[in-house]
C-alpha cells in the first residue's frame, strides 16, 4: 500500500520502468562477470535465508551518475541506524 501511495503521488515524474508492478527483490551480485558469479555462487547458496522485513525507506536524488542520500524515513524511529 505504501508503494502504491508513493507511486500515485509521483506518477507524473516516473519513467516507464518505475511504473511497472512492484516486485520487491534482493540483489546479491550486481554487475559482476560470469566467472565471478559462478565462483561465488556456492558462498551465496550457503547463506541461511531469513524472512526480510522493511524498517523504513531512504530518499535519494540521482545526480547523473552518483546518488545523493537526502533523508531516512524509519517505520520505527528507534530502529534507525
Amino acid at each position: 500500500m505504501l508503494h502504491a501511495t508513493l507511486a500515485a503521488g509521483f506518477q507524473q515524474h516516473l519513467i516507464p520502468q518505475d511504473r511497472q508492478r512492484f516486485q520487491p527483490h534482493i540483489v546479491v551480485q550486481n554487475k559482476v562477470d560470469a566467472e565471478t558469479a559462478r565462483r561465488t555462487l556456492p558462498e551465496v547458496q550457503a547463506v541461511s535465508l531469513v524472512e526480510p522485513h522493511a524498517v523504513g525507506f531512504t530518499l535519494w536524488r540521482y545526480l547523473g551518475g552518483p546518488w545523493e542520500r537526502l533523508s531516512d524515513y524509519p517505520f520505527d524511529p528507534t530502529r534507525l541506524r
